[in-house]
């Protein structure tokens, strides 16, 4: 079994938790204060960088390889999200309508 890293971040927003595999991000969330810490890792440090450039307004795209686990309609939806220029805001609505399927409102929004 792979090794999983995680580390708590802070951000502007508040106390986040990064978890990777040695190559890809694979869960970046707000942080219950309660969650476990385990170690860091390449891919948590570049996160971490990240997070913080983006929130001082000097990043507008991340580059940490990401671990995209779901259903196809899951990836689907998110390989969507990943084309959402930065600053612009979409609804659910719309992110169902580009994947062509308008009426997945509910299930967009689950995905996300």
């Amino acid at each position: 079994m792979e090794k999983l890293f995680a580390k708590h971040l802070k951000t502007p927003l508040g106390k986040m938790v990064a978890v990777a595999k040695s190559r890809v991000l694979c869960s970046l969330e707000f942080a219950d204060p309660c969650d476990p810490i385990y170690e860091t890792c390449e891919i948590i440090e570049s996160i971490e960088e990240e997070l913080s450039e983006y929130f001082a307004g000097k990043l507008i795209a991340f580059k940490t390889p990401l671990y995209l686990e779901g259903t196809p309609f899951q990836k689907q939806v998110w390989e969507e999200l990943r084309k959402i220029p930065f600053g612009k805001a979409v609804s659910y609505l719309e992110i169902a309508t580009a994947i062509g399927n308008p009426k997945a409102v509910r299930a967009v929004a689950r995905s996300c």
